[in-house]
């Protein structure tokens, strides 16, 4: 219900992403280095809508760490492009703690 609500409530999925949010943007250039000091922040995040898999070329995967962690990786094209994001559960609560935007595989920093 979380995952739900996190793609179609906006003020719930702004409430629960950890601003400022450590990540990656997206569409990185080759020659730009990702050194862990990106974040993603409130004034300029660009809200999630869920993804529609119905088409082959688009893969989801979760990866579960126990019951209170998440990664989900999102994959295109034949494994070309991906996305990951990392949830959390927090004092009883879900939150996006990671945020990895689509960019061609190998190139996450």
């Amino acid at each position: 219900s979380f995952y739900e609500r996190f793609h179609s409530d906006s003020s719930f999925q702004m409430s629960s992403v950890m601003f400022p949010l450590e990540g990656v943007p997206e569409y990185i250039d080759s020659s730009v280095r990702v050194d862990n000091t990106f974040r993603w922040q409130k004034d300029d995040w660009v809200l999630h809508k869920q993804i529609k898999l119905d088409k082959t070329e688009i893969k989801q995967v979760f990866q579960f760490f126990g019951p209170e962690a998440i990664i989900e990786r999102i994959t295109l094209s034949q494994g070309a492009f991906t996305m990951e994001r990392r949830f959390a559960k927090l004092d009883d609560q879900w939150y996006l703690i990671y945020y990895a935007a689509m960019n061609p595989v190998g190139r996450r920093g």
